[in-house]
């Protein structure tokens, strides 16, 4: 399991499928070790990531609790503790 990790942005691609995916990329606060995970509404562990893609535009999004499989990816199936809070004024 990885510390707390700052979600850094959301990425979104056209599947060649049909529909859309997203890329969702993180940063440890630790080590500042950057990740990345895809995302699919179509996909069923979609439902426990749904919080983070609602709030990342206009909140700070941060996310606990995950795994990284072999290629160094965070594993979509991880059941994820997202922490959301209001972005501060700059």
């Amino acid at each position: 399991m990885l510390s707390k990790l700052l979600v850094t942005g959301v990425k979104e691609m056209n599947s060649k499928y049909g529909g859309k995916f997203y890329y969702v990329y993180f940063k440890e606060y630790d080590t500042g070790k950057t990740y990345r995970t895809c995302l699919s509404p179509s996909y069923r562990n979609y439902k426990n990531w749904i919080s983070l893609m609602n709030n990342f535009k206009d909140k700070v999004v941060e996310v606990e609790n995950v795994r990284v499989n072999s290629k160094g990816l965070i594993d979509a199936d991880s059941m994820p503790r997202i922490i959301i809070s209001e972005k501060e004024m700059q």
